[in-house]
């Protein structure tokens, strides 16, 4: 499991980000949108060219926090492990 930033259980999106291209994968932002009820928002995502993988990060700003299960459903998409520094 890797070392949470924050101790509580949760790690910021800019480091999930940063631990995942250490490992080989892509921040991708194509032109598409998607429409909710607060208008439109860009689609983000994560991207693992070995194996495919992809992980969709459009629901989360960089400074926000990802729950430990969320990071562990990451890894599984994308087939890395994710590490971290510690906090």
């Amino acid at each position: 499991m890797p070392v949470i930033a924050d101790g509580q259980g949760f790690t910021r999106v800019r480091d999930v980000i940063e631990s995942a291209k250490a490992q080989g994968c892509e921040e991708r932002t194509p032109q598409a949108t998607i429409m909710t009820p607060w208008g439109k928002k860009h689609v983000r995502y994560l991207y693992n060219p070995e194996t495919k993988g992809r992980y969709d990060i459009s629901d989360f700003e960089d400074d926000e926090h990802m729950s430990a299960s969320t990071v562990r459903a990451a890894e599984r998409r994308l087939g890395v492990k994710l590490v971290f520094k510690d906090a």
